[in-house]
């Protein structure tokens, strides 16, 4: 059933349950057990019934059997449907009408009945009236909270399904007529909620979110969140109080868990903070006598004890004993420091020691785990409370930390002994470590006069070493340079050779073809079928060129095998003058593939700057590699320039046009002789990446390399240094400016020594 905007303003009356009590027409609901659940006096008079006497009775004991016929009639239609009922002194016209739950089957039916002798007949309002009622006890049973409602006096009007059950009643009916004290609350809780209740009718004013425990007719308490709103009839005025009630007993509870949980937490974080403080302590120094001191010192002031000693065990004096070699107490008591003597080692205290067991006694005077002669010795020293925890080393010693109490007994608390064994633990890795502090110290002693000798050998294996790598790589680089120039130059000179009577040979037979096309212009049918096949007229035209073509590059093959037999020198053992113009150009052609244009790299200009220089006395061999060893970092430099360029762009989206990088790739070599005229400088330089400057201070030191790994040994710029400088009594160096390039400045003595 559909409510009108009416209806709507009627459910949120806040005086409508009292309305249906008081009213004179008859209000009854029925459950789908066909019994009555609720009525009101005026049902009650309709039924014949008293109000108690009617509740949970089956219809089916009425006197009028057509209440049952018409309630059966609404649950098996679920439509409303109106009657009239005769009764010796009236008639009423009563509207069944059914009450559907949250899944939309009906559970009740409410009956509203008027007399009908009265002056006013039964109304739409009035049917739709007790229809809301129904509708409404339905909504606040299904509400997820607890609701009540009283009147002036503080007696219940009114509830939900939920409070009833708290409440211990069956129904909400259960509950009208009832107060306070007639439910399972304790008389504090009864006299609380009554004073809450006064209050807030007083004032007008609703008190929410009282958070509060109650005791529940299951004899459980729970913690609720409970709300207390005044309620007012049409003209203002206070009529009674509405609380609705939610349970949040379980978040109580979390709370409560998450508060026990939070001082565990800091109880842990303290004794972490002091554990952690002591620790810090203990390991500023690694001398022994300190460590023992600062950790005595530091226990007695974080427990609050009137002594704290340290004890090692000396199981090899006879009889064992404990020294007692450290400790801290207050002002007014006297030193302890000394050995005592043991006179019974299967004491339980000391096995107790032996097997890493803590002791905490809270009085000596009437503990047994002590033998008699300690403990009378404790006591004649003051001793009350005593708390002992072993220490074991690594080296097999066992000390013992111990804290006493000498002016009142003390009940040593878990977190106490927690805390001296956490610093036991500590104290026996700082003991450790200054023993492997003092084992190194000496063992450095010894090794220092060990290592002065060492690094002069080091040094000059090091140097060795590099001579190795240096020899080798160019004694294999020159057999494969002069065994591939030798092997390939004697097919190229065999072609070379042949060449030329090839020349004469196609010259003449070219001759003769053209006599015979002179004096047989017309020849048979199947030489001019094969002359049109091999196209005749073009081969003549083109074999010439074709042999040409081959000369030239059989040429170019001579020059590039003379190029790496000048470049490796492989059969120059000794020093001699040598034309260095003649090594760059020859390391130039070699390098010529990496120079050319490729798919992702414009051509590298290369300038050539040239002076006069003299023949220089060296070794052809080893500077060409230095040569070639520059030239491949500089081509590499400016291959990576032009790679972060066009990433550049390609990131800021710009169009890509095939190479308009600016400037262009660029190698500019160029040779001078110095003024003094004993010495040449070659100067190799790009406009690349350049070198960090960082990276310029390592660059000749062995295996540094500032390329990505598997690209670069870190060997190149290292041997180039020795055998300008170390070799040839040279000079190296390099001058660079970030994202402009590099200079690498070679200087060479004319003469060698």
């Amino acid at each position: 059933m559909n409510f009108s905007v009416s209806d709507r303003s009627l459910m949120n009356s806040s005086d409508l349950q009292a309305f249906i009590e008081q009213s004179s027409d008859a209000f009854v609901a029925y459950d789908a057990r066909l019994r009555c659940i609720s009525l009101n006096a005026a049902g009650a008079e309709f039924l014949g019934l008293s109000l108690d006497g009617a509740i949970d009775r089956p219809i089916a004991e009425f006197s009028d059997r057509t209440i049952l016929t018409t309630v059966e009639q609404v649950f098996a239609t679920q439509m409303s449907v109106t009657v009239t009922h005769s009764r010796s002194d009236r008639s009423y016209e009563t509207v069944y009408t059914p009450v559907r739950d949250a899944a939309g089957s009906v559970v009740k039916v409410c009956s509203w009945g008027r007399p009908i002798d009265r002056a006013v007949p039964v109304t739409a309002d009035d049917r739709r009236l007790a229809t809301f009622t129904a509708v409404l006890q339905q909504v606040i049973d299904h509400l997820p909270w607890l609701i009540f409602w009283k009147d002036r006096n503080l007696v219940y009007q009114g509830c939900n399904q939920a409070w009833a059950e708290v409440a211990g009643l069956s129904s909400p009916a259960d509950a009208i007529g009832k107060v306070d004290a007639d439910l399972p609350w304790t008389a504090a809780e009864t006299e609380w909620y009554l004073e809450i209740d006064r209050r807030v009718m007083e004032t007008g004013v609703a008190e929410l979110h009282i958070e509060q425990t109650q005791h529940q007719a299951n004899g459980q308490r729970n913690w609720r969140d409970c709300n207390k709103i005044p309620l007012r009839n049409a003209q203002g005025e206070i009529i009674g109080v509405l609380g609705t009630i939610e349970d949040i007993t379980q978040r109580k509870e979390a709370e409560l868990r998450l508060q026990e949980r939070e001082t565990q937490f800091r109880t842990l974080a303290q004794r972490e903070k002091l554990i952690n403080y002591l620790a810090s302590q203990i390991r500023n120094s690694l001398d022994l006598e300190t460590i023992l001191q600062t950790t005595v010192d530091a226990l007695r002031s974080l427990l609050q004890v009137d002594r704290c000693n340290f004890v090692w065990y000396c199981a090899d004096t006879d009889p064992p004993s404990y020294d007692l070699v450290h400790e801290s107490h207050a002002a007014d008591l006297p030193s302890v420091i000394r050995r005592y003597p043991i006179d019974n080692p299967d004491n339980p205290f000391l096995q107790a020691m032996l097997n890493f067991r803590t002791v905490a006694i809270d009085n000596l005077a009437t503990d047994a785990l002590l033998d008699a002669q300690t403990r009378d010795r404790l006591i004649a020293s003051g001793y009350i409370s005593h708390l002992s925890c072993p220490v074991q080393t690594h080296s097999g010693r066992i000390g013992i930390l111990t804290c006493a109490h000498t002016r009142e007994q003390r009940s040593w608390q878990t977190e106490e002994v927690e805390l001296l064994e956490a610093t036991a633990i500590q104290l026996a890795i700082a003991l450790d470590q200054a023993t492997l502090y003092h084992q190194s110290h000496t063992a450095a002693l010894q090794a220092q006069a060990q290592a002065r000798q060492l690094a002069h050998a080091l040094k000059e294996l090091q140097r060795t070493q590099m001579q190795l790598i240096q020899t080798e790589k160019m004694s294999s680089l020159g057999q494969l340079v002069a065994g591939v120039a030798h092997e390939i130059n004697n097919p190229v000179t065999f072609i070379t050779g042949n060449l030329l009577h090839t020349h004469n040979y196609a010259h003449d037979l070219l001759g003769v073809l053209h006599l015979y096309q002179q004096h047989y212009p017309t020849p048979v049918e199947e030489i001019q079928q094969a002359s049109e096949a091999i196209d005749l007229d073009f081969l003549m035209e083109d074999f010439p060129r074709l042999l040409d073509s081959m000369k030239v590059g059989a040429e170019r093959i001579r020059q590039i095998v003379a190029s790496l037999r000048n470049f490796s020198r492989f059969d120059e053992a000794t020093k001699k003058p040598i034309d260095l113009h003649e090594g760059l150009d020859n390391t130039l052609m070699i390098l010529q593939h990496r120079l050319k244009a490729k798919p992702d790299c414009p051509a590298i200009a290369v300038i050539k700057d040239y002076g006069d220089l003299p023949l220089v006395e060296c070794w052809g061999g080893q500077i060409n590699q230095v040569f070639m060893n520059i030239l491949s970092n500089a081509i590499d430099a400016l291959e990576d320039r032009v790679a972060q360029e066009t990433q550049a762009r390609f990131a800021k989206g710009e169009s890509l046009s095939r190479w308009d990088q600016s400037p262009s790739p660029l190698i500019r070599i160029a040779t001078d002789v110095l003024p003094t005229f004993d010495r040449v400088v070659i100067r190799i330089s790009d406009n690349g990446t350049g070198i960090p400057p960082h990276a310029i201070r390592r660059l000749f030191d062995p295996f540094f390399t500032t390329k990505p790994v598997g690209t670069g040994t870190g060997l190149g710029l290292s041997i180039s240094y020795q055998i300008v400088v170390d070799r040839h009594g040279g000079l190296l160096k390099c001058r660079s400016t970030p994202q402009q390039g590099a200079e690498f400045w070679i200087e060479l003595p004319v003469h060698q020594r």
